[in-house]
């Protein structure tokens, strides 16, 4: 997502904060946006690291990273950084966002319900981690040829840390670094909408009432 998609959302988590601070939909809204924003930090770090923003999306697409585990190997492999081994507060964060994550995976499968408070304390925590991602996770490092470069805000329009950066790195090398399991094709929300609405147009009402 772009930039301006995650403040977007971010928004959009945080007004329903105001109204339902225990919703399972709020805390499905702040978790959306939280793996946005872990996408777009990867794809910040890759670019970091040599390799163009399109090949990193590209990349990380193709990877289809769904899992914070997943995500620390993939991160890992492509700047030497272990995230969940970090000291100081992105380490104390990074652990609390593993736990989350087992809450998500209950509530989003349906597996079992959870206690309102713990909900809401998810959100709390995410609604922190999410307003302040810069001072949290900016001041991570990562060296390109012996030149140290820190990740900065990975939501400004332009990260100033990546401008000067040339590309080197072609994108081949990115997807044996990430070895993906499927290649990524895309198909253009224009097709999904016409075939969700054909679906929605041949369905009888009496089906739904039997």
């Amino acid at each position: 997502m772009k930039p301006c998609e995650i403040h977007y959302l971010l928004g959009q988590a945080s007004t329903a904060r105001e109204q339902f601070p225990n919703g399972i939909h709020t805390f499905a809204l702040y978790w959306i946006t939280w793996e946005a924003y872990r996408t777009r930090m990867l794809a910040i770090a890759t670019r970091l690291c040599g390799w163009s923003i399109d090949d990193a999306y590209c990349a990380i697409g193709a990877k289809g990273i769904s899992n914070q585990s997943t995500y620390r190997g993939c991160f890992k492999k492509i700047t030497g950084i272990e995230l969940a081994e970090q000291r100081g507060m992105l380490g104390r964060v990074w652990k609390n966002l593993d736990d989350i994550e087992a809450l998500r995976h209950r509530l989003i499968h349906g597996y079992r319900g959870a206690n309102p408070i713990l909900i809401g304390n998810a959100i709390d925590f995410l609604d922190i981690v999410l307003t302040n991602h810069e001072r949290i996770f900016g001041k991570l490092t990562i060296v390109l040829e012996g030149q140290q470069i820190e990740l900065g805000n990975v939501l400004a329009q332009r990260p100033a840390t990546g401008r000067s950066i040339r590309i080197r790195r072609e994108r081949q090398e990115l997807i044996q670094c990430l070895q993906p399991k499927r290649q990524l094709s895309k198909l253009p929300d224009s097709d999904v909408i016409k075939r969700l609405q054909r679906v929605v147009e041949e369905l009888d009402p009496s089906d739904l009432r039997n």
